[in-house]
């Protein structure tokens, strides 16, 4: 259930239809609660909170004070977009609570996702508001991992097996249709192809994570 605590009517339906909207979009299972903080201290902090997600009890606070109702909106697609991560098991349980997104790489990917994800969200959600919906559901976008090669070693033998299949699938085959004592087998190049494949998938893997890259581009993050 969605539970708004401390808001007047006229927030808490565009709370609640702003959630509804992501919830859809995003395929959301269980419902976060969310609390409105009216804190007055945490407005005067020149870099006060906005909000934060609570992994634990599922639940989500917005702080309120002296602060546009698109600004709470934005806050709260932000946390929405952080629960959906939880709920898919993206979170770590436990983290240090100070430059997380700084000294851990996977939770800064969490939080490049959290701001991508949740102000586009917020943008088709808003713009649906003032025009109306769209003709087609608006392209999701999403901050694909970045992927590495774990084990060569291993990353080579299934390279080998997949060769040795393709071989005894008549996939790979001698370039002669009739081998003579001067001509090799395709076996003969097990090695050469498997080292070959792996030598692709790497550049492969190596081009996928500089496309786009925004951590090869430091100009990009503030």
């Amino acid at each position: 259930m969605f539970l708004v605590m401390e808001a007047s009517q006229d927030i808490k339906s565009k709370l609640a239809s702003l959630y509804a909207y992501m919830k859809k979009r995003l395929g959301i299972k269980q419902s976060p609660a969310l609390k409105l903080s009216n804190n007055i201290i945490n407005a005067k902090k020149p870099f006060g909170l906005t909000g934060n997600y609570d992994h634990a009890n599922k639940t989500i606070r917005v702080y309120t004070t002296n602060r546009h109702l698109t600004d709470i909106l934005r806050s709260l697609a932000h946390e929405i977009v952080h629960h959906w991560q939880n709920e898919n098991g993206q979170l770590p349980t436990s983290h240090e609570e100070q430059h997380y997104a700084q000294k851990d790489n996977h939770l800064r990917k969490k939080e490049m996702e959290a701001y991508l994800l949740g102000n586009i969200l917020f943008r088709d959600w808003q713009d649906e508001q003032r025009y109306g919906a769209p003709d087609k559901e608006p392209y999701l976008m999403s901050l694909n991992e970045n992927l590495m090669i774990t084990n060569p070693t291993k990353l080579k033998d299934l390279m080998k097996n997949m060769i040795r299949q393709m071989i005894a699938n008549k996939i790979i085959t001698s370039y002669h249709r009739d081998l003579t004592s001067g001509d090799t087998s395709a076996e003969n190049f097990e090695e050469e192809f498997a080292h070959e494949l792996a030598n692709a998938l790497e550049r492969q893997i190596d081009t996928i994570n500089n496309r786009g890259n925004w951590e090869n581009q430091p100009s990009m993050v503030a």
